[in-house]
């Protein structure tokens, strides 16, 4: 997972990631998948304001 966020924030698109992984590791392709989908919805749910239910009164 360290590899992955470093290699996102070097600005490496998500696609080319299983390449450059696998050049340097034997890289579980299935296991990778998992933490970029772990990672797309970590940042989705950072993204998204919590909505409470409550609704402010003016």
């Amino acid at each position: 997972m360290l590899a992955v966020e470093r290699l996102l924030a070097r600005g490496v698109p998500e696609e080319l990631i299983p390449i450059r992984l696998a050049h340097a590791f034997y890289v579980d392709m299935d296991e990778l998948n998992s933490v970029l989908e772990s990672m797309r919805e970590s940042s989705k749910a950072t993204e998204q304001p919590a909505q409470s239910g409550y609704r402010a009164v003016a």
